[in-house]
């Protein structure tokens, strides 16, 4: 990179009046570098601790915290103007509304409400076993990922590797030489383990009513080919596999860091049940704090890789 273009990323970029650390907005390389590293969060929460709310990470990239963007941000125009007319296929669009609306679907999540108490009473009588007996049920028992996480979380860091390196011209030739083959036969690994799994999920033809029961249900009744099905099931299997961990992991963060929120969310719950068997559709309505505490953690840490860029 030229000195020419770090002055100008510096001082005459249309984004020059915004702050931020000169070695983050100078070049892309330094976000680049923390994002493959899986480091970027902290130099952006010492940034936003400096700057305040809208911080310039990188020549061409805002960082925004305020609550009221993600609506202006990422919600709809309240003018209902100035949206771009892309091409719309109607076949695509269904096939990716069919993984949105049946992972959100209420009904689904009521009819897996039996299977939910079974694994979390299991789970409850394992830790009762083992505090109260001194016996171990096998939960939690080497403290290491299950191997198909690991997998998982090793093919989320090999897909930002393409992602990153387009960023850093002319150096992105070089950051192509870091995508090796074994690389790229890992992706390749992580899609036909993803499929295996859904293509035994469409044989047992279990009246098992998982997310998988109510995708397959819809795919059927849309006629979908089994290459589109495995597709767009592969979707569900990425996106249920950490993030759902992460997210809990900071919401309890989040909670235990603010004890009024501790406070009125522990008083929430115990003023409304009196056991662990809590009805689904009872959390859903009862539980407003829960369900505002639950939104603002996916609104401050959303749990994927790079955060969501517009």
């Amino acid at each position: 990179m030229s000195a020419s273009q770090l002055v100008y990323n510096i001082f005459f970029h249309p984004l020059a009046s915004y702050p931020g650390p000169l070695y983050l907005i100078a070049s892309e390389i330094a976000l680049t570098v923390y994002s493959l590293l899986g480091t970027s969060q902290y130099p952006l929460k010492a940034a936003h601790d400096k700057y305040g709310e809208i911080v310039r990470i990188a020549p061409g990239t805002l960082s925004c915290i305020k609550p009221q963007a993600w609506d202006e941000i990422y919600g709809f125009k309240k003018d209902g103007g100035g949206i771009a007319k892309f091409p719309k296929d109607p076949a695509f669009y269904d096939e990716k509304m069919l993984v949105t609306q049946q992972r959100t679907f209420r009904r689904s999540l009521l009819e897996q409400e039996a299977m939910t108490q079974e694994h979390v009473g299991r789970l409850m009588e394992h830790f009762e076993n083992d505090f109260g007996f001194g016996e171990d049920m096998g939960c939690v028992k080497t403290g290491v990922y299950h191997d198909w996480v690991k997998f998982v979380i090793d093919y989320f860091f090999a897909a930002t590797l393409p992602h990153q390196r387009h960023k850093l011209w002319p150096l992105n030739r070089l950051l192509a030489l870091c995508i090796t083959a074994s690389t790229r036969r890992m992706q390749a690994q992580h899609n036909e383990a993803s499929w295996e799994r859904v293509r035994r999920r469409m044989a047992a033809d279990k009246e098992r009513h998982d997310f998988m029961y109510c995708f397959l249900r819809q795919a059927h009744k849309e006629k979908l080919v089994t290459k589109t099905i495995e597709a767009q099931a592969s979707v569900v299997i990425l996106a249920g596999s950490e993030t759902s961990s992460v997210a809990e992991t900071a919401a309890i963060y989040e909670v235990l860091t603010r004890p009024d929120v501790y406070k009125r969310l522990n008083q929430e719950i115990r003023s409304t049940f009196g056991s662990i068997e809590i009805k689904l559709q009872d959390v859903l309505s009862r539980l407003p704090y829960l369900d505002a505490v639950v939104k603002e953690t996916l609104r401050i840490h959303a749990p994927l890789a790079n955060g969501f860029t517009r």
